[in-house]
């Protein structure tokens, strides 16, 4: 897992120019939708209202990271090792999508995005992405996922 400020995306090593290009255009014209780039990386511009905890499940994937990066709003992204034994397994891996859906109580790690900023989560990192900060109550986010091979 690695978290920053959007300004510093450049300098990690999986981000490519066609990658910051294209967040560009969205910082300036944000369409929802999503962008098929070269070596099948998939940008996914969203807008939705966080919801509490409770109501998502943890996903896991195997074969891609996924940078969540924040142009508008605030959330929660929960983390935890997908190999804690606490998880049960409520959706089993589909190869095709590259996801396995977790639940349970384990032990976890709140990362909180705000306005320009990102985190990526490797596989083997489970998360559950827009979720409401408790201080704050449910926001409305606009937000870029990428999808990277890795």
């Amino acid at each position: 897992m690695k978290e920053g400020n959007i300004n510093s995306l450049e300098q990690i090593s999986i981000i490519t120019e066609e990658m910051i290009s294209q967040i560009n255009r969205l910082q300036n014209d944000f369409v929802v939708g999503r962008y098929h780039l070269s070596e099948g990386v998939v940008i996914s511009a969203e807008n939705y209202f966080t919801v509490d905890d409770t109501e998502k499940e943890y996903e896991n994937h195997y074969k891609h990271a996924f940078v969540h990066i924040v142009l508008d709003g605030e959330e929660v992204i929960w983390t935890a090792p997908a190999n804690d034994k606490a998880f049960e397994t409520v959706e089993s891996y589909d190869p095709v999508a590259d996801v396995e859906i977790l639940d349970g109580e384990v032990s976890e790690y709140p990362i909180m995005l705000a306005l320009s900023e990102f985190c990526i989560l490797y596989p083997g990192e489970a998360y559950k992405a827009g979720t409401t900060v408790p201080r704050y109550g449910h926001s409305q986010v606009k937000k870029i996922i990428i999808k990277i091979p890795v």
